[in-house]
C-alpha cells in the first residue's frame, strides 16, 4: 500500500445522496423512485467500497437512518483516487432536516 504525501493511507467519508430505484412489470410502465440516503465510502489505494443508509422522514418525528446496506464495490466513486491526489478532509453532518416532499436536506461542514 502506498502512502499519499499527506501520509494517509486510508480514508472513509460520507456523503448525502439520492438512490434512485426502477421498478418494472409487464403490465405498467416503468415506476421511478427516489429517496435521501447517506453514502459512506470507505478508501485505500487498491481498495473502494461503498454502502449507504436509508433516510426516514416519518411526519412529526425527527429523521432516522436506516440499516446499512450491502457493502459493494465503489472503484468509480470521485474519491477513489483522492491518496495519490490531495490530502484529504473530513466532512461532519451538521444537521438532517426533511423538505416538503419527503426527502432530506444536509447542512455539511467540510
Amino acid at each position: 500500500m502506498r502512502r499519499s504525501d499527506a501520509g494517509a493511507v486510508r480514508f472513509a467519508c460520507p456523503y448525502a445522496a439520492a438512490a434512485i430505484t426502477f421498478r418494472t412489470t409487464l403490465a405498467s410502465q416503468p415506476q421511478r423512485s427516489q429517496r435521501g440516503v447517506i453514502a459512506i465510502e470507505a478508501h485505500d489505494v487498491d481498495t473502494h467500497l461503498r454502502a449507504h443508509r436509508e433516510i426516514f422522514c416519518l411526519p412529526g418525528r425527527e429523521p432516522m437512518l436506516g440499516a446499512l446496506s450491502a457493502v459493494e464495490d465503489a472503484a468509480d466513486s470521485r474519491y477513489a483516487n483522492l491518496l495519490t491526489a490531495e490530502p484529504v478532509t473530513h466532512i461532519v453532518i451538521e444537521e438532517i432536516m426533511c423538505n416538503d416532499n419527503g426527502l432530506a436536506d444536509f447542512h455539511l461542514l467540510v
